[in-house]
């Protein structure tokens, strides 16, 4: 599974305060995924994706 953040974040935090393990902060302040989601971590990166405010958080198989 891949995660990926998409244009809109309006870093409020909550992915990289919730799953420190897939998302991190940018240079330019915003969140940014690791990518590839470690195994194991799947139902987390689901979890980002329907918490996220904006939706800008996505998830492919």
């Amino acid at each position: 599974m891949k995660v990926t953040v998409t244009d809109g974040c309006i870093s409020c935090g909550l992915c990289v305060e919730s799953f420190p393990d897939l998302f991190h902060w940018n240079e330019e302040g915003t969140a940014e995924a690791v990518g590839q989601v470690p195994a194991g971590q799947e139902d987390q990166a689901r979890q980002a994706v329907e918490d996220c405010p904006v939706s800008v958080i996505a998830a492919a198989e």
